[in-house]
């Protein structure tokens, strides 16, 4: 009966994925229906990175989370997703958030190649926390400015949640659990999926 349920909850996780597969690719399309250069292009690698990771992760499974290149494919989401909302809404920090993500993604790519995991997660925390608070805390302003819609909102809903799930991942690294590790990946995908619909959401309602 174990053998049953773990089986049947691994196939509702990977139909999960490749839901949430398809909705990051939607926005690759779309781009954040951005009209300026740089925040397209930045939509279109966060999304990406959403869509690969997901491919990855139905494919392969958890354990890719320890390799290096899903480590920095996981990086680039929340960074290339909190710059397009930089260069869309708050064009004069674009150059110096657009320098951030590039030092912040490059040290975070080194580290885990020469595998000292401590140092790792000393980068990944802070840089996570960072582009999640941006995520989190832009439309909430840009709400209350009456810049953009009420629906805008939802983007708040999926920083939170992505970035929650990378700062899980990142305890789990060091070996300091606030869940368990099969507790984590149970959940993640779940997080995944709800966290990738809150952003189309919120960029749909742009029109």
């Amino acid at each position: 009966m174990k053998h049953i349920n773990d089986t049947f909850l691994v196939n509702c996780n990977r139909i999960l994925l490749f839901l949430m597969v398809l909705l990051a690719a939607y926005e690759v399309i779309v781009a954040g229906n951005s009209q300026e250069v740089i925040a397209t292009w930045a939509y279109t690698v966060g999304f990406g990175g959403l869509v690969i990771s997901g491919l990855i992760l139905i494919v392969i499974g958890f354990e890719t989370f320890q390799r290096p290149l899903v480590v920095t494919i996981a990086t680039i989401i929340p960074l290339a997703i909190s710059l397009g909302l930089i260069a869309d809404f708050f064009p004069a920090f674009t150059i110096y958030y657009l320098l951030f993500a590039i030092a912040g993604l490059l040290i975070v790519a080194t580290t885990r190649v020469i595998d000292n995991t401590k140092k790792s997660v000393l980068f990944l925390a802070p840089i996570h926390g960072i582009s999640g608070l941006i995520i989190f805390f832009a439309p909430i302003f840009l709400s209350y400015q009456n810049i953009t819609e009420p629906g805008f909102l939802w983007i708040s809903v999926g920083g939170a949640l992505i970035g929650l799930g990378g700062l899980i991942l990142s305890y789990l690294r060091t070996g300091k659990e606030i869940l368990s590790q099969k507790t984590v990946f149970r959940l993640f995908p779940s997080l995944l999926f709800l966290s990738t619909l809150s952003f189309v959401l919120g960029f749909n309602s742009v029109h």
